[in-house]
């Protein structure tokens, strides 16, 4: 029986490494990403501890680090998008809360997507879809 401390895989499209002692699994997933990889966490960055220890093994020019604050807006999202751009970042590792997974999976489909943020935003934008598939990303 598969409870919360029991870690398991479900592959689909997308490969979910759920469980108790998964963090473990970061540092060999995170190298089969394109570089720079940009790594966004909450803003209380002692909890993230655990994650820069993992990424430890990475080469530091491969990593961006960016903070989000609170919860993602569209005008956050397009300053964090300018910024990921000009740093080259071509893949999003996201830690914290639902926010900052949040404002992760956003940054993900805006990198590879050249159009405003307006261009895909359903009821106050054009709702177009997006013109790319989204960065990885690891959440």
């Amino acid at each position: 029986m598969i409870n919360a401390t029991t870690p398991f895989q479900l592959c689909t499209p997308t490969h979910l490494h759920i469980g108790e002692g998964t963090l473990a699994n970061l540092p060999s997933l995170a190298a089969q990403l394109p570089t720079p990889i940009l790594i966004l966490t909450g803003p209380r960055s002692t909890r993230h501890e655990p994650l820069w220890k993992s990424l430890s093994t990475l080469p530091a020019q491969h990593l961006i680090p960016l903070e989000n604050q609170g919860e993602p807006t569209a005008d956050h999202l397009q300053m964090l998008t300018q910024t990921a751009r000009e740093k080259g970042a071509r893949s999003v590792i996201a830690m914290g809360g639902g926010s900052a997974i949040d404002m992760g999976k956003a940054l993900a489909a805006m990198l590879t997507n050249p159009q405003p943020l307006t261009t895909y935003l359903e009821i106050i934008g054009d709702a177009q879809p997006l013109d790319h598939p989204p960065a990885p990303m690891i959440a």
